[in-house]
């Protein structure tokens, strides 16, 4: 899962607050539609704003977690991972 800025929950508050002041303009003027369209966004942010409360994990990098190998006279001379020529599969005719 994607972390929630530290800057987002302040913006999502405003979002939210704009929105539910639309939403009540919408029962007033009786646009269904209208209030319709502004329930879905305002079920997200409410949702996102429950991920930013939450305390994040930390997960491993994927470096971290492959194993590693020792290096080689040929890595140190192409470069680790280096797509060269030298290090490519010659092509079978």
């Amino acid at each position: 899962m994607l972390q929630v800025s530290p800057k987002m929950p302040p913006r999502l508050t405003e979002i939210e607050k704009d929105l539910i002041l639309r939403r009540k303009r919408a029962e007033e003027e009786r646009w269904l539609g209208e209030i319709e369209g502004i329930d879905l966004p305002l079920t997200f942010i409410r949702a996102k704003q429950a991920d930013a409360a939450r305390p994040t994990r930390q997960t491993p990098s994927a470096s971290a977690s492959q194993p590693s190998r020792p290096r080689t006279d040929d890595d140190q001379r192409l470069g680790a991972g280096a797509d060269t020529p030298e290090r490519r599969r010659p092509r079978r005719e």
